[in-house]
């Protein structure tokens, strides 16, 4: 389930790319600002990484891991409902901050997993 989850987050971040060319004729804006439906993921991504992390560190791993996946479902209901530019790039900006999925499940696996199938912590 967490890869499937990381797999997922992954999709769904690149799958905007493709559409680019579209975007424009699709949202009714010029081809400068349908850019930033793929610029605010990122952003986003940069920020709620390192802060849902901490917060994981805090309130749990399971439960911040659940927060992303529901902030990935509320972005792309966001982004499917949207007609014009300013809702595609805030639901894009909520989809961003689920990219915090993949090194959480990455810390859950090793928390999980028996200690001979994890390799030692390098220093």
């Amino acid at each position: 389930m967490l890869a499937f989850g990381g797999i997922t987050v992954s999709l769904v971040q690149t799958l905007v790319i493709p559409l680019i060319p579209q975007l424009p004729r699709l949202v009714g804006a010029p081809v400068a600002d349908t850019v930033w439906a793929v610029t605010a993921a990122l952003l986003a991504a940069a920020v709620a990484t390192p802060v849902m992390g901490r917060l994981a560190d805090m309130a749990g791993k399971r439960r911040m891991l659940l927060v992303g996946l529901g902030l990935l479902v509320a972005g792309s209901v966001v982004c499917a409902l949207s007609t014009s530019l300013v809702p595609l790039v805030v639901g894009r900006a909520v989809q961003g901050t689920s990219a915090a999925v993949i090194p959480l499940g990455i810390s859950l696996m090793r928390d999980h997993l028996p200690a001979d199938r994890v390799p030692p912590r390098r220093r």
